[in-house]
Order: structure tokens, then sequence, then C-alpha cells
């Protein structure tokens, strides 16, 4: 290439080909590998506005996983029912075609009965038909449950959380479903995180003391997931942390994933990235957790993505880890 260029001054090493390539994209990055389609495993979508919505498709978005076990900003009623969890189910498996023939992306319904709904009426009656439901195409997966630390309207102790989860894992493995289990959220009983929700966790109180709650729920999960012999490779473990992840990774065979653009997770890009570099990208997913919270950004996981590919993460493993 000819280094002469006829500018006014010099303008310095600005040159791609004479960058030392420690920032910025590669230097044999192609512009077609960021063209990566992406599926959003585990989200709220039902609560999001049409501008929001359309944001994943812009962004490339192919696929999102409605999470319909949380229903509480949903449900007008304390305690909730059944009844009102499957109302829920419902609306998410018609609202599915909803967003499939108003944006690009396909949509789906992950069923559940989440312990952050505090205690749930009848709730045994509703996990006997997760079976039924398991049958539909618009149903991929048994999402979301999982130890929580705050619940809603009432505590729900953790020996009674580990029934409501073991319960729906042994229907879920008896019909083939994948599972996707919430780990206990930092902070998310800060009052200031309530202020801005229009989830309103209003026990306050935290139904188990712990140094490592985000770690020991993830561990209670897996112990629960083997109670109910349900296989590691079929759960995944969302609102993944730089705390629990590596005892997930090394100890486990179940999926990390990492919840990004979300206020109340506390996970950067660089948080994914080192776990791919550290543990590889076999049991790695990002989602979003998307819902009508402070400050969800639906370009977060497509930024990830870019982040990736300036570390030097290979496309096929971003591929892997965001797609495949």
């Amino acid at each position: 290439m000819n280094e002469a260029y006829p500018t006014k001054r010099p303008m310095g090493e600005f040159r791609a080909d004479v960058r030392d390539g420690t920032s910025g994209f590669p230097a044999d990055f192609r512009p077609e590998d960021a063209l990566l389609p992406w599926i959003d495993i585990h989200g709220h979508h039902h609560n999001l506005t049409w501008n929001e919505l359309e944001k994943f498709a812009l962004t490339g978005c192919s696929a999102v996983v409605m999470a319909v076990g949380n229903i509480g900003s949903s449900s007008p009623y304390r305690p909730m029912s059944a009844e009102d969890v499957r109302t829920q189910w419902d609306r998410m498996i018609r609202f599915s075609h909803n967003l499939s023939r108003s944006f690009p992306y396909e949509a789906y319904a992950a069923i559940g009965v989440h312990t952050t709904n505090g205690p749930v009426d009848r709730a045994d009656s509703l996990i006997e038909m997760i079976p039924e439901y398991a049958e539909l195409d618009e149903v991929v997966a048994l999402s979301e449950t999982g130890i929580t630390v705050v619940q809603e309207y009432e505590a729900l102790p953790i020996s009674e959380q580990r029934s409501l989860i073991e319960k729906q894992l042994r229907m879920a493995g008896e019909t083939d479903l994948p599972a996707v289990l919430h780990t206990p959220t930092i902070g998310k009983a800060d009052p200031d995180y309530v202020s801005k929700s229009t989830e309103t966790h209003s026990t306050g109180e935290p139904v188990f003391d712990s140094d490592s709650p985000k770690l020991d729920g993830a561990q209670i999960n897996v112990e629960v997931a083997a109670e109910a012999g349900f296989p590691e490779d079929r759960l995944v473990l969302t609102h993944a942390h730089r705390t629990t992840a590596p005892w997930i990774l090394k100890n486990t065979d179940c999926y990390a994933s990492f919840t990004v653009g979300n206020a109340t997770r506390d996970v950067s890009p660089d948080d994914v990235r080192s776990a791919i570099e550290t543990y590889g990208p076999d049991r790695i997913m990002i989602d979003t957790d998307s819902a009508a919270i402070y400050d969800v950004d639906p370009f977060a996981l497509k930024r990830t993505v870019f982040h990736l590919l300036r570390s030097g993460i290979d496309r096929d493993d971003v591929r892997r880890v965001v797609f495949e």
C-alpha cells in the first residue's frame, strides 16, 4: 500500500494494517463475522414494549424464549393460585405467535412455577399438567423456577422451594424438556431496585442468611436436580456470575448462562470472555432476562458479541455460545 497520503498534515498511525492489534477488532476480522444470529434463551419479553421488542430484531436476534414461571407483575392476586399461573402460561403461548408475526424472529414459551411467587395455591395440580403443555410446539423448556432469597407476598422456606423445584424437574425429565433454573440475584431485595421495578417483592426479608447466596442457590439447584433424577446436561443455571460460573463449569455438567443488559445482575462482557477463555464455549450461554425493570438493554447481547470478537474469541466459539 502507498504510505504517502496527500494530507495537509501527518495523521499518525491510523491505518488498520500498521496498528499493533491491541485494540479494536482483530486485523483479520471481516464485517460479516459480526452478523451472527443469536438466541435469547431466557427473558420476560411479554413485559416489553413494541419498541424494545423491535430492538431484538434490529440486532440480529433469531429466537426468544419467554419464561413464564414468574408472574409477579402479571397477577393482581395474593396469594397466587394455580389458575393465575396457568392463565399466564396460556397467554404466553398465544403471545408467542403474536411476536413471530410481528418480528423476524421465532418466539417460544417456557412454562414453570417460580419460587419468587411465594406460596401458590394448589401448585401441584398445575405441575401435573406440565407433560400436556410440553407436547405443544410452542413450549420448549421448563422456566423459570429455582432458588430465590426473596418472594412475593409471603416467604417460601428453602425446604418448600426445594420441593416445588423437584416436582417440576421430575415432570420436565419425563417429557424431555430442558430446564432453566434461576440463581439468586445479588441485591434484588435492595429498596432502590424495588422502586424502579414493576415487581414488588413485598416481603423484603431473605429466607436464608448467607455470605454467598448466589453460589449457595446454584448448589442447591444442582442438589435438587440430582434428587429429581434430572440430567445435568439438560440443565441451565441462569444469572451466572463470576462467583458461580467457575463452580458450575468445573464441578457439574450444567450450562452456565450469563445475564447481560440487566441492571440487577452485575455481569460484564469481560466476565463472559474470561469464562470462555478458561473453560471453553461448550457449556456457556448468554441471556438478557429482559423484563419491565429499570435499565434493561435489548442491545446488550449483541454488544457482548462485539466485545467477544474484539477480544479475539474465535467467531465459531462466539456462535456456539450465543446460537448453537
